[in-house]
């Protein structure tokens, strides 16, 4: 079997991602190797004949390679093209707030995919409810519902999670849906730190 290259220029400019899946093809004119994977995955599904954990690294190589596709996500969480291989049922994002990450979830058991605000700092979570409205508003559309998890004794998260079916041929349905979520995971982000900008104002003022 030959493998050639071919480029698919990101919207980072770089023209593969890291794993190359969506880089190389099978001789000159044949698909591409994440085409092969894909349908390789889907046999397999339908055979009930894989581990759950590359169902898990694929999803997650097409969730990054669609973020790096997309000049919003790029613009807010960095170039995705060079993570590594995840084969976690949750992968974290970093918001830029200290003891605080975006997390995405792939969840074939619960048969569900979600996004999150994921803290240990408390005091994080506390100041959310006051935008509770404009919080349920932007994460709740399109069919997603919002969580407010404030069980753990260690951990505070917000969550949104959607109903899906997580068949591989489903996940470029998908893809856009979480990305969505993480973009406004982090525009939540933004009001707290300018809620933090605007208290060490006042102290400033203060002294």
């Amino acid at each position: 079997m030959s493998i050639v290259s071919v480029h698919s220029e990101l919207a980072t400019g770089k023209h593969h991602a890291i794993n190359g899946w969506t880089y190389w093809l099978v001789r000159e004119a044949g698909p591409l190797l994440v085409d092969v994977r894909m349908q390789y995955l889907m046999d397999a599904e339908r055979a009930e004949g894989i581990d759950p954990k590359i169902f898990r690294t694929a999803f997650w190589d097409g969730l990054f390679n669609y973020c790096s596709d997309r000049p919003d996500f790029v613009e807010a969480y960095g170039d995705q093209s060079n993570r590594y291989e995840s084969s976690g049922w949750n992968i974290s994002f970093s918001l830029g707030l200290r003891g605080a990450n975006a997390l995405a979830y792939y969840v074939r058991r619960g048969t569900w995919v979600g996004a999150s605000f994921w803290t240990a700092d408390f005091s994080l979570y506390e100041r959310l409810p006051e935008w509770k409205a404009e919080v349920d508003e932007l994460l709740g559309c399109d069919g997603g519902e919002v969580v407010w998890n404030d069980a753990n004794e260690k951990s505070r998260e917000l969550l949104v999670k959607l109903p899906a079916n997580l068949a591989p041929d489903y996940w470029d349905e998908l893809y856009p849906w979480i990305a969505d979520r993480l973009l406004g995971i982090r525009k939540i982000a933004g009001w707290l730190r300018q809620c933090d900008g605007r208290q060490s104002g006042v102290a400033q003022d203060a002294k």
